[in-house]
């Protein structure tokens, strides 16, 4: 049984990062200001955080870039959020550990730190996120729970079994743990990033015309087959009209009236 360890709560985080974004809007004048302005605050620490949750730049940066995507996408909805780039790291990591995903285990010798890059990419997935997102991000508890579609004390579990996995695994100097994660976070990598704000926002709208010409393409062509249906059976149904000569009555089924003889009513 590993020991259980107090996680030290972070009451001012939330209120920070909703600071954070409030002067932010201050200073943009449209929503294309403020999607670029978030992309430039979050899009370097994102791809470096899937990097080390994924091993994989490449998988990283497409993950990062899906992500903001979306976010365009969606912006109405991602610009009245309490912390957008919560949505959008919550968007990126969902693309990037997806199950389909192989996760590499290997680890160049050259990166900062590679051998505790090495020991995070060996633990579970679930636990590498948990650890990533409060150590290295500075999420509380909740947070990082809510992040990670856990309980809270799920949550702090694999926390806690993670850290313990990393410093056996890693043993490093002082100041610890989540020192040497922000320590990895912190590495520069700005040209990992070979697009610009505008090319993502175009990018989106592209896929939203994509999405809505097929849309509609596919609303056409159901329609058009319920009504190919419809005609087809209203045609099956309608009775058959006898041809001339055949000396069928065209009144086959209706009630036999009594004939009228002439002289019968008087003209009143």
């Amino acid at each position: 049984m590993l020991p259980r360890r107090t996680l030290s709560p972070r009451q001012d985080a939330p209120d920070r990062r909703v600071a954070e974004y409030a002067v932010m809007q201050t200073f943009v004048s449209s929503p294309e200001a403020a999607f670029d302005a978030l992309y430039y605050r979050s899009a370097s620490s994102l791809i470096r955080q899937l990097d080390l949750l994924t091993g994989r730049p490449r998988l990283a940066r497409r993950a990062v870039r899906r992500a903001f995507v979306l976010a365009w996408e969606r912006w109405p909805e991602v610009a009245v959020a309490p912390d957008p780039a919560a949505w959008v790291r919550a968007a990126a990591y969902a693309e990037g550990l997806a199950p389909w995903r192989r996760n590499r285990r290997k680890a160049s010798a050259r990166r900062h730190d590679a051998e505790l890059r090495t020991a995070l990419l060996r633990l579970p997935r679930s636990y590498r996120q948990a650890v990533l997102l409060y150590d290295g991000v500075g999420l509380d508890l909740p947070e990082t729970a809510a992040e990670s579609q856990a309980s809270t004390p799920a949550a702090a579990g694999r926390i806690t079994r993670g850290r313990a996995a990393l410093t056996e695994a890693a043993p490093g100097p002082e100041p610890g743990l989540p020192a040497r994660l922000a320590a990895l976070l912190a590495v520069d990598c700005a040209a990992m990033v070979p697009w610009a704000p505008p090319a993502v926002r175009r990018r989106s709208e592209r896929r939203t015309r994509r999405l809505t010409a097929g849309a509609l393409a596919l609303t056409a062509a159901v329609a058009a087959a319920t009504l190919y249906a419809a005609t087809t059976e209203a045609e099956r149904r309608m009775p058959a009209v006898p041809e001339a000569g055949t000396g069928a009555s065209t009144d086959a089924g209706a009630p036999d009236l009594p004939k009228v003889r002439r002289g019968e009513f008087s003209p009143q």
